[in-house]
């Protein structure tokens, strides 16, 4: 499998809707469409080795909802982050993220909720109305 990678994607673009345009637009089958990763603005998906440069032609460019999609290929089972400094840099933020939301959540389990709180790590009783994509893929809510 090669890999595409997509970028200026909408907000909030889900993985069916990318499978979706590489079906449409593409002329791909869905079972030829193997992992689809998405990273704030842009994606990384695998197709079918043979096809990259034809999807990369058909999809580079192309205007996807209020979007002009820039799309580039590749090398064959590299991750995406290991390709270009700021994919690398991206990797290093989501594990910092990750590391540090493992760690404010196993120190809020501890306390009670009003303690949780007082260490303005986080809110009791939240109720979510809306949430979208921050830099760093972080969630607003």
């Amino acid at each position: 499998m090669s890999l595409l990678y997509l970028e200026s994607l909408p907000p909030r673009t889900l993985k069916g809707a990318i499978l979706h345009l590489l079906c449409a637009v593409g002329g791909l089958a869905r079972d030829q469409v193997g992992r689809i990763e998405l990273h704030g603005g842009a994606g990384v998906v695998e197709v079918p080795d043979g096809t990259e440069t034809r999807l990369a032609k058909a999809l580079d460019g192309t205007d996807w909802k209020g979007r002009r999609l820039r799309v580039r290929i590749g090398g064959a089972h590299t991750a995406p982050e290991q390709d270009d400094h700021f994919g690398r840099l991206a990797r290093l933020v989501r594990l910092e993220s990750e590391a540090d939301a493992k760690e404010t959540l196993e120190r809020s389990r501890r306390l009670t909720g009003a303690e949780a709180e007082a260490t303005v790590d986080c809110l009791a009783g939240l109720v979510i109305a809306e949430e979208s994509l921050g830099l760093g893929g972080r969630c607003i809510v």
